[in-house]
């Protein structure tokens, strides 16, 4: 007794240091396993998908700048910006009074000729005067008209009556734009490297804000072959693609579509979210959890995208891995789990 007695009143700092240790004892066997999120491996349908590199843009499969083909003075305009055209309907006309009189005229003959000629008398040379000088007059009244080639929208009129025409087209002001209505093109440009990867008849989804927060179906429809370099580190060649499932409002033209290329797919596999996957190249691994703690787990792939892996080995269905997160992974760290819903 006199001994302990001793080692407190003489070894004050060891005292200290041997209640310091035993304190600190409780307090690590107390520390909380971390939280972290988790899913279970399932089967599932995986997609391997080329983006665009930039946002692809909605185009029409037929437009046109329409123009006088003669300088003239407007007489009338017929279509306002947004209006639906049919084709051949007629959209402005200069003041044409002459020349529309000798179309009659020459159109009066040409039918005086045919009956002549049906009965005989009148030459063949004759007539086909007459048909000449129809073809003539009726082309020379055509230069003072503007039709629709197709039907369509009508996206720009720059022209006004009273105002003198001019050959000569403005490209950001043309007197008459029309564009086609049917089912539009979606232009979008990919990496020179992912051109190869891709065929005409391609599935893809097209996600254009305009029109709906949900995607359209579509497929590749063109591939052109050429790089474009106007960018010395970014080359990139130009894919188009139709929507397959005609929304019922109307695509604007112009309007930012974001571009999904289906490449690859497999259904029914086992899969697992790609953020779950760690390492490089051949060396990938998840983390699986078993028995409150997880355990570093090589593993091999297949196809996949950003969203989901197809899952080739290492890992069984039902098995539970670890999404990485706030918390810092390591072999045989002891975890908490929240299990997620996953796909």
């Amino acid at each position: 007794m006199s001994y302990v007695t001793s080692f407190h009143k003489n070894r004050p700092g060891l005292r200290l240091l041997f209640f310091g240790f035993a304190l600190s004892m409780p307090l690590a066997g107390c520390q909380k396993a971390p939280l972290v999120k988790a899913v279970k491996v399932t089967r599932a349908s995986v997609e391997t998908t080329i983006s665009t590199t930039t946002t692809g843009t909605v185009d029409a499969e037929q437009q046109a700048v329409l123009n006088f083909g003669v300088v003239g003075r407007v007489d009338a305009v017929h279509v306002v910006t947004g209006q639906t055209a049919t084709k051949g309907q007629l959209l402005a006309r200069l003041e044409n009074r002459d020349v529309a009189s000798i179309y009659e005229r020459a159109l009066a003959e040409l039918n005086r000729s045919k009956k002549l000629f049906s009965a005989g008398l009148v030459a063949r040379a004759t007539h086909d005067e007459a048909v000449k000088a129809y073809d003539i007059a009726r082309a020379n009244v055509q230069k003072t008209e503007i039709r629709a080639p197709f039907e369509g929208l009508v996206t720009d009129v720059n022209l006004e009556p009273g105002e003198l025409s001019q050959l000569q087209t403005i490209p950001d002001s043309p007197p008459i734009r029309i564009v086609d209505r049917k089912p539009r093109v979606i232009k979008g440009d990919v990496d020179e490297v992912d051109l190869s990867r891709i065929q005409i008849g391609f599935p893809a989804r097209v996600r254009i804000p305009a029109v709906r927060p949900e995607s359209f179906d579509a497929r590749v429809v063109r591939l052109v072959p050429y790089v474009n370099s106007t960018k010395e580190q970014e080359r990139t060649s130009r894919v188009e693609l139709t929507i397959s499932n005609s929304p019922a409002r109307p695509i604007p033209v112009g309007a930012s579509a974001e571009i999904e290329i289906i490449v690859a797919s497999k259904n029914d596999v086992l899969a697992v979210p790609s953020r779950a996957l760690l390492g490089t190249g051949s060396d990938r691994y998840a983390y699986r959890f078993d028995n409150g703690r997880i355990h570093k787990t090589p593993v091999k792939i297949g196809i996949g995208n950003y969203e989901r892996s197809e899952l080739l080995s290492g890992l069984n269905s039902g098995d539970t891995i670890v999404l990485p997160g706030d918390v810092e992974l390591e072999d045989k760290l002891k975890v908490k789990i929240e299990l997620l819903p996953w796909p």
